[in-house]
This record gives structure tokens, C-alpha cells and sequence, in this order.
């Protein structure tokens, strides 16, 4: 996931950018023009955070990123590949259930 400190560096190279082109325009740079950093900061990391962690799979967001959404609880077969060396026998399909946790940049299976 983009971190507070990734999106401030990705936020200075793009204001960085955006003064040095007002100034090969020859439009006058003052400080006034960086005062809403700390607010367009915060707005892109609080809106990073919840696109993340809910608008990703949300209409029409998700119809955008083309991740398909496995939250939940699953209900799974396991085939071993195992040979009881005693026997010469395979184990037969184990059931299980997977817990899966996903954001828009993370997947925990359980």
C-alpha cells in the first residue's frame, strides 16, 4: 500500500513540476501558492486509504481496476500428493475453508 511518506513524495515531485513549468511560462511564484499542501495532502492519502481498503470494489470503481474481489469465507477440497511410505496409500480430498481478506493492494488467506 502507498504510505503518508509515498504520497508526499509522489505530491513534491508533482508540485516541483507544476512550478517549474508556471515558471518557464513566466507566471510570478510565491509561497501563497503552496499553502494548500498539507489539505491536498491529506485529501490524497485519506482518499488513497479508502479507495484501498473499500471503493476499489465498489460500482463503478470496480468496473476501473478489473481486480476481482475474494473477501470472504470459501469453502475448499484439498488433494494431497502424499504416499504413506508404510502403506503405499494416498489420503483422500481433505475438506477445508480458506479466510480471505483482500484490500485493493493486499490478500491474506487463512
Amino acid at each position: 500500500m502507498l504510505t503518508r511518506s509515498s504520497i508526499s513524495l509522489l505530491l513534491i515531485i508533482a508540485v516541483v513540476t507544476w512550478g517549474a513549468f508556471l515558471w518557464v511560462l513566466g507566471i510570478q511564484l510565491t509561497w501563497e501558492h503552496a499553502k494548500p499542501y498539507s489539505l491536498t495532502l491529506a485529501v490524497l492519502t485519506g482518499g488513497w486509504s479508502l479507495f484501498d481498503r473499500y471503493l476499489w470494489r465498489t460500482w463503478p470503481f470496480s468496473k476501473l481496476v478489473r481486480r476481482p474481489n475474494l473477501n470472504g469465507t470459501w469453502k475448499a477440497e484439498l488433494k494431497s500428493t502424499y504416499v504413506d511410505p508404510a502403506t503405499g496409500d494416498t489420503r483422500g480430498l481433505i475438506d477445508a475453508y480458506v479466510a480471505i481478506r483482500q484490500t485493493f493492494t493486499t490478500l491474506s488467506v487463512r
